[in-house]
């Protein structure tokens, strides 16, 4: 039986060593993500970036803007030293809308919406509207759009006239615009096109399936090959209902981003559709992913995290801030960093490469409370007074260390 004299110091040892472990665990929260630069783009309405692409020297943003009343599609080219080189815009009388764009040497592909109708639309290297072309069966909408070898793949949604059905919608074009194939999905009752990626011929569709109920929502992979056939298909559902949202490819594997039980889940997949693993991130709040990228073994994740959010002068979260993790292609968790300045921001795109990291999105103005396109920068150095997490993890270790020592002593000295 334990003495009087050291069963004191025990409870007290065991009590600071939950503090210590309470040291690490809160050391999980992300960095503070320093940047070379800021740029805004935006007037007196609201101006948004849902997409963005690299290529050649050049970043390529796509949203909307409505500086002329209605929704206009939006086309901004940045260097990458962040200075504006020109923006186009594109609208009539309706809603366009672009939600997806990649780039093929001088062609710039914007895939988004015009009223009801699915936006394909082609663009020079200098910005110069090449063609347009609408795909019209219900009421649709394109979310993304991939290029391989002159071909161009969009996915997105039809839905009903008559009810509240949705299909995913994949549509096949060639470098001239003509439609060579379009298939759709439903899974077991509804599908949502999310996200699309290649590796080769090969065709990945990131969706959101779920019950004509609107219950028992999942993520589905979808895989096609360049006819238009269906190869397979897999889900993932996890705890909780999920969402789809953003998917791309690194070397033999397809990596996709989703949210469930509002956190972000990351989940790797082999080409013929197996699981390989599955990892969430997130707080007691919501935390949604939006675009993915993989880059030199490393996978990087941008989004939106309300867990981790600046607070405002009172010490209160009230509006989300931008997220960007990065994993190893193992999936181990390399580093959580947030960017924001106390106003609503949402991260949607990201660009990684050896000309560096670029973050895209769109915040909300201190002054008249518009939307606003933002891109910057990372350069990937902590701030000073923000430890990483590893550093906090030795600290716990080593004061773990001290106080059984103590413990010990104390022990030695009153026996």
């Amino acid at each position: 039986m334990l003495s009087r004299n050291f069963g004191m110091p025990l409870a007290a040892s065991i009590a600071l060593l939950l503090i210590a472990s309470s040291c690490t665990l809160s050391a999980e929260a992300p960095i503070r993500i320093t940047t070379d630069f800021e740029e805004y783009y935006g007037g007196e309405l609201d101006d948004c970036a849902h997409d963005m692409a690299y290529s050649d020297g050049f970043l390529y943003i796509t949203g909307y803007t409505k500086e002329n009343g209605e929704e206009d599609l939006l086309l901004l080219r940045y260097d990458t030293t962040g200075n504006l080189t020109w923006d186009r815009t594109v609208g009539g009388d309706g809603k366009e809308l672009g939600n997806g764009i990649a780039v093929d040497g001088d062609a710039i592909y914007v895939a988004g919406s015009v009223e009801h109708d699915l936006l394909l639309m082609k663009f020079a290297a200098n910005g110069t509207l090449l063609w347009e072309r609408t795909w019209h069966d219900m009421i649709e909408y394109a979310k993304a759009v991939a290029v391989y070898n002159n071909t161009i793949y969009v996915v997105g949604t039809s839905r009903s006239y008559y009810n509240d059905i949705h299909d995913l919608v994949l549509l096949k074009y060639d470098s001239t615009g003509e439609l060579l194939w379009n298939v759709t999905w439903s899974g077991k009752g509804m599908a949502y096109g999310e996200d699309i990626a290649l590796i080769g011929e090969e065709i990945y569709v990131l969706s959101t399936t779920q019950g004509v109920n609107h219950l028992s929502r999942t993520i589905a992979i979808l895989r096609y090959d360049s006819s238009g056939n269906l190869v397979w298909n897999n889900t993932w559902r996890g705890e909780d209902i999920a969402r789809g949202y953003t998917i791309t490819t690194g070397g033999n594997h397809i990596y996709l981003a989703g949210e469930s039980d509002n956190k972000i889940i990351l989940l790797k997949y082999n080409r013929v559709g197996s699981l390989v693993w599955g990892r969430p991130w997130g707080g007691e709040h919501d935390d949604q992913p939006q675009d993915i990228a993989v880059y030199d073994g490393h996978v990087y994740i941008i989004g939106t995290t309300g867990s981790y959010a600046t607070p405002d002068e009172y010490g209160h979260i009230t509006s989300p801030d931008i997220i960007l993790l990065k994993y190893d292609v193992d999936g181990e968790m390399l580093q959580a960093s947030i960017w924001g300045h106390g106003a609503w921001e949402d991260g949607m795109a990201l660009a990684v490469g050896d000309y560096g990291t670029y973050l895209t999105g769109h915040r909300i103005t201190e002054t008249n409370y518009y939307w606003n396109v933002f891109i910057i920068k990372t350069n990937d150095v902590v701030e000073p007074e923000e430890l990483p997490v590893q550093y906090y993890d030795y600290l716990a270790i080593a004061a773990m260390i001290i106080i059984i020592l103590a413990t010990i002593l104390v022990y030695r000295r009153t026996k």
